[in-house]
Protein backbone atom coordinates (compact mmCIF):
# COMPACT_ATOMS: atom_id res chain seq x y z
CA UNK A 1 0.00 0.00 0.00
CA UNK A 2 1.71 3.10 -0.71
CA UNK A 3 1.74 6.12 1.60
CA UNK A 4 -1.19 9.18 0.16
CA UNK A 5 0.29 12.62 -1.50
CA UNK A 6 0.14 15.56 -0.39
CA UNK A 7 -3.38 16.31 -2.25
CA UNK A 8 -5.29 13.21 -0.60
CA UNK A 9 -3.65 14.13 2.98
CA UNK A 10 -5.58 18.17 1.91
CA UNK A 11 -8.87 16.41 1.01
CA UNK A 12 -8.45 14.18 4.27
CA UNK A 13 -8.19 16.93 6.26
CA UNK A 14 -10.91 19.62 4.52
CA UNK A 15 -13.31 16.46 5.17
CA UNK A 16 -12.37 16.10 8.70
CA UNK A 17 -12.34 19.84 9.51
CA UNK A 18 -16.13 19.50 7.82
CA UNK A 19 -17.24 16.66 10.27
CA UNK A 20 -15.84 19.04 13.04
CA UNK A 21 -17.88 21.92 12.07
CA UNK A 22 -20.84 19.89 11.84
CA UNK A 23 -20.32 18.04 15.12
CA UNK A 24 -19.87 21.07 17.13
CA UNK A 25 -23.34 22.57 15.27
CA UNK A 26 -24.85 20.02 16.59
CA UNK A 27 -22.80 20.21 20.32
CA UNK A 28 -24.26 23.76 20.27
CA UNK A 29 -27.92 22.90 19.45
CA UNK A 30 -27.77 19.98 22.12
CA UNK A 31 -26.25 22.69 24.83
CA UNK A 32 -28.84 24.64 24.14
CA UNK A 33 -31.51 21.85 24.65
CA UNK A 34 -30.08 20.95 27.90
CA UNK A 35 -30.46 24.40 29.11
CA UNK A 36 -34.03 24.72 28.01
CA UNK A 37 -34.86 21.50 29.87
CA UNK A 38 -32.87 22.80 33.06
CA UNK A 39 -34.78 26.14 33.11
CA UNK A 40 -38.34 24.59 32.62
CA UNK A 41 -37.02 21.85 35.68
CA UNK A 42 -35.82 24.62 37.57
CA UNK A 43 -38.92 26.49 37.16
CA UNK A 44 -41.08 23.60 38.18
CA UNK A 45 -39.34 22.82 41.31
CA UNK A 46 -39.44 26.57 42.37
CA UNK A 47 -43.25 26.52 41.88
CA UNK A 48 -44.22 22.95 43.45
CA UNK A 49 -41.17 24.81 46.29
CA UNK A 50 -44.08 26.13 49.55
CA UNK A 51 -42.86 28.63 51.65
CA UNK A 52 -43.59 26.74 54.58
CA UNK A 53 -40.87 24.78 53.18
CA UNK A 54 -38.45 27.47 52.35
CA UNK A 55 -38.75 28.68 55.78
CA UNK A 56 -37.78 25.31 57.06
CA UNK A 57 -35.39 25.00 54.75
CA UNK A 58 -33.91 28.16 56.03
CA UNK A 59 -34.56 28.13 60.14
CA UNK A 60 -32.36 24.55 59.47
CA UNK A 61 -29.51 26.47 57.90
CA UNK A 62 -29.72 28.63 60.59
CA UNK A 63 -29.51 26.16 63.38
CA UNK A 64 -26.30 24.50 61.51
CA UNK A 65 -24.69 27.55 61.09
CA UNK A 66 -24.79 27.89 57.35
CA UNK A 67 -26.48 30.84 57.56
CA UNK A 68 -25.34 34.41 59.16
CA UNK A 69 -27.81 37.00 60.27
CA UNK A 70 -28.10 39.16 57.31
CA UNK A 71 -28.37 35.96 54.99
CA UNK A 72 -30.97 34.32 57.74
CA UNK A 73 -33.14 38.18 56.91
CA UNK A 74 -32.72 38.11 53.66
CA UNK A 75 -34.22 34.43 53.26
CA UNK A 76 -37.15 35.02 55.33
CA UNK A 77 -38.23 38.07 53.11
Amino acid sequence: MSTPGNRELYEMVQVLEQRITELTGWRHMIEGEIEDILTTVNKINESNFRKEDWNQMIQVLARIKALNNVSLFRGMM
